[in-house]
């Protein structure tokens, strides 16, 4: 027997593209996170520090997720972006440093860290102004129509 109550109204599922099923929210966690590690890696690795790469495709998963995403689920890529930043900042940081791309402690890792604040904000703005966006183009509810003052209709 399934206690999975499902809601009659499609328009819940639907993706930026109303006539598109969106994907779940923790899928569009991975949609944000994929890139941002992919991002975070190949800047640790190469400049040693978080640069436009990891900001182009924190930023791009980010818009994606936001666009992707059940209308149910919007509130999760809404504030997802610190948590996928700081995750990927870690994980990067253990891989960069597993293959030698960079050394330190939890003190550098802390600077780095601190040094993403801004990419944080950037990306919660996007992901923010993307979801309002959405739900106001997208209602769950029908607006109806607004009655005239005056004699009654049913008159």
């Amino acid at each position: 027997m399934s206690t999975h109550h499902r809601d009659p109204d499609p328009r819940g599922y639907a993706s930026m593209l109303a006539a598109r099923p969106g994907v779940a929210w923790w899928v569009a966690v991975l949609i944000a996170f994929v890139p941002t590690v992919i991002g975070v890696v190949v800047d640790l690795s190469v400049n040693n520090d978080i640069g436009v790469i990891a900001w182009v495709l924190t930023l791009l998963g980010v818009t994606l997720a936001a666009l992707a995403v059940r209308r149910h689920a919007l509130f999760t890529v809404m504030v997802q972006p610190p948590l996928v930043v700081l995750a990927a900042l870690v994980i990067g940081y253990v891989i960069a440093t597993l293959t030698g791309g960079i050394t330190g402690g939890v003190l550098n890792l802390g600077l780095k860290l601190v040094g993403t604040f801004p990419l944080m904000l950037v990306a919660t703005a996007v992901a923010a102004i993307l979801g309002v966006v959405r739900l106001v183009a997208q209602p769950l509810r029908t607006v109806s129509p607004r009655r005239t003052t005056g004699s009654p209709s049913h008159l």
